[in-house]
């Protein structure tokens, strides 16, 4: 039954905000969903293990929440792309996924492949001691033209294995529809003998009255 509710939600916010495209409704969806149980800790598998963003995504999704945002992580046809060509797809490929024949892989390539402007980041091969970076871009959808967002990072059970940091930790926003990016950046510090599971933090931005939140997984490589 998850599609037709997932359905439903992106009917709801669709009737609420016409104009978003389909990358902003999904945003907004994943960024207020809830990975907390009604016990108000983190959502346990069947085995009774806690939980993780594999296990659950971003969380139940909430409507109402999602219907009113704050920000979202936008994308438009022309960034999947980019992202696809880069990652070795041709423009015939294209085209015939998508059936619109004008597409063209733009030249020459970007490398290494440009990340998504998705709600959520991935590290899977993190060296000690080498940090890696990714970049993001927050759009305004008010209701608020003038609102200053604050980052925060909850890295409890990843702390001992990485260090992650965010610049700028504070986003201005003066208008409605502005865009302002940042980077987060993930620094390993742990040194395992052997390839460990993959850990999670999660970055979430807030106004005091929105919160966009968002998983961070990652994997540290062992010493070679």
């Amino acid at each position: 039954m998850a599609c037709p509710h997932a359905t439903g939600v992106i009917a709801y916010v669709k009737s609420l905000h016409p104009k978003w495209s389909p990358a902003a409704i999904k945003s907004a969806i994943m960024t207020t969903a809830n990975n907390l149980d009604n016990t108000k800790k983190v959502m346990k598998v069947d085995s009774g293990d806690t939980g993780t963003p594999f296990d659950y995504g971003t969380g139940e999704v909430q409507p109402v929440l999602a219907a009113d945002p704050g920000l979202v992580y936008d994308l438009d046809v022309a960034d999947y792309v980019t992202h696809l060509c880069s990652d070795g797809f041709t423009s015939a490929q294209l085209r015939t996924i998508s059936g619109n024949p004008n597409i063209t892989c733009p030249s020459p390539k970007k490398h290494p492949r440009p990340p998504l402007n998705y709600p959520s980041f991935s590290f899977p091969a993190l060296e000690i001691a080498v940090p890696q970076s990714s970049q993001r871009t927050l759009t305004n959808v008010g209701p608020e033209k003038a609102s200053t967002y604050t980052a925060t990072i909850t890295n409890a059970e990843a702390s001992t294995a990485a260090s992650i940091t965010v610049a700028p930790s504070k986003l201005a926003f003066t208008k409605i529809g502005q865009k302002l990016a940042y980077t987060l950046t993930v620094n390993a510090s742990a040194a395992p003998s052997s390839p460990i599971e993959w850990a999670f933090a999660w970055i979430s931005w807030s106004d005091g009255k929105h919160q966009v939140k968002s998983p961070i997984a990652m994997k540290i490589n062992p010493k070679s």
